[in-house]
């Protein structure tokens, strides 16, 4: 069968428009070729999170915006106006689509350092006595037979009543001296979560720190940190955001932590300035980011 080259050409023209109307299938968009673009006005100020890279028809899903510290979500830009407050935003993928996340400045969001309200440190050799009135924050674990040998274990406790959310907190710890660095170089420690527990600078000793099972050995660890250096006014900044926006979070007034050794040996001794010490640069201070 011969065909002339009209003939053949309006074939080839009918079969690219059959293609591209998709009655072969090639350009169906059903199987998980739909697209969702989505954008922020201001990437220092947020993000756009839970956008995959391709959707089936009427597949459902949901788009978050994620504001930094310092800023809110404001709307969504490529939505109906009904749904540009959502957040998360959830859609019913029908076309492709392009939005946009609109962040803006948080005017109530503020940054304070706030200084411990309490702090101290027990030491298992001098089981009745307080060490409140000692410039430093010690922290040595020695596990003997008999017990904690002359351990020493240090608390702080801070105040978050004016606070009503958090987006940011670090705990900030100043050294004062290492023991026997040379041959110790690395000085693991643990923070835990005490919280709800009473006690004052004054009157806290091991005695009574050891009656408590949550205060004593107990609590929930929040933070590691390794103390790599001897040098004297080194800052350690811990985040500690997790813990101070879940307390801050339930109403709580005070936070309380206890930070101990994560290894045990009779020389590695790590002391850190206490609100007592006579720098007031060195005081343990919590730096918090939100909202009074």
């Amino acid at each position: 069968m011969n065909f002339s080259k009209k003939t053949l050409g309006f074939v080839a023209l009918l079969m690219v428009a059959l293609m591209t109307t998709g009655c072969f299938g090639i350009f169906d968009k059903d199987e998980g070729d739909f697209t969702i673009t989505a954008t922020v006005n201001d990437s220092k100020m947020g993000e756009v999170t839970g956008v995959d890279s391709g959707y089936d028809k009427d597949a459902v899903t949901e788009i978050t915006a994620v504001a930094k510290p310092g800023y809110i979500f404001s709307h969504w830009e490529g939505v109906d106006e009904e749904f540009a407050k959502d957040n998360p935003l959830r859609i019913t993928v029908t076309e492709d689509l392009e939005i946009e996340a609109v962040f803006e400045v948080d005017e109530s969001y503020v940054e304070e350092t706030i200084v411990s309200l309490e702090d101290t440190y027990i030491r298992a050799d001098e089981k009745d006595n307080s060490k409140a009135t000692e410039g430093i924050l010690a922290i040595k674990k020695v596990a003997e037979d008999d017990g904690w040998g002359n351990s020493r274990i240090a608390f702080l406790k801070f105040d978050v009543s004016e606070w009503s959310s958090v987006s940011t907190a670090t705990l900030k710890l100043s050294l004062v001296t290492v023991h026997n660095f040379d041959a110790h170089p690395s000085r693991p420690l643990e923070i835990f979560d005490v919280t709800g527990e009473e006690w004052t600078a004054e009157e806290l000793t091991w005695n009574i720190a050891s009656d408590n099972q949550t205060l004593f050995g107990g609590g929930t660890s929040v933070a590691t940190f390794d103390v790599e250096t001897d040098e004297a006014g080194e800052v350690f900044e811990i985040d500690v955001t997790d813990l101070i926006k879940k307390h801050v979070l339930a109403g709580a007034d005070e936070v309380s932590i206890r930070i101990e050794s994560s290894v045990s040996h009779w020389e590695i001794v790590t002391e850190f300035a206490s609100s007592r010490a006579e720098d007031e640069a060195t005081h343990p201070v919590l730096v918090v980011g939100g909202n009074k």
